[in-house]
């Protein structure tokens, strides 16, 4: 597998393209999920002044059994509000669709929008029924190294 180290640089272009995103929703609520999307989604809050709520839900580094809102920044379960759920990469679709699906059964009349860093387009299942999620860039299956959140 091919390693790809993602920018700093890149990672600032894309939070550009992300914010221009979020503005075109009605009432924006970020959602991320926990861990992997936290400092995208604390850096969106702080940039746009929009509540922050969290998802944990892991299915790689530990395999958390079921969605669950462990941070309520106070969403509404409104026709008026959009929910955008963010992850830094989607592989297998599995998790994001399951944080989906959670947040569909506690605010059922919320609009629900996904919004990735990356996604693997080399996985097919993760195309279907996806239409909701927009994803950044096109990962070709390569293994991404997020070089502003590496230890040094």
């Amino acid at each position: 597998m091919k390693k790809t180290i993602y920018t700093s640089q890149e990672y600032k272009a894309d939070i550009s393209i992300i914010v221009d995103m979020i503005k075109q929703f009605k009432n924006p609520h970020l959602v991320s999920l926990y861990r992997g999307a936290l400092p995208m989604g604390v850096l969106l809050s702080n940039i746009m002044d929009l509540p922050l709520s969290i998802i944990d839900y892991q299915t790689r580094d530990t395999q958390t059994l079921e969605p669950k809102l462990i941070k309520d920044a106070g969403i509404v379960n409104s026709t008026n509000d959009t929910i955008i759920i963010l992850d830094d990469i989607i592989d297998s679709y599995r998790t994001l669709k399951a944080a989906k699906n959670y947040m569909n059964s506690l605010f059922p009349d919320s609009d629900i929008v996904g919004i990735t860093l990356h996604k693997n387009t080399k996985n097919e299942m993760m195309h279907a029924n996806s239409e909701w999620v927009r994803s950044l860039n096109n990962t070709n299956g390569d293994w991404v190294v997020y070089e502003q959140w590496e230890v040094l």
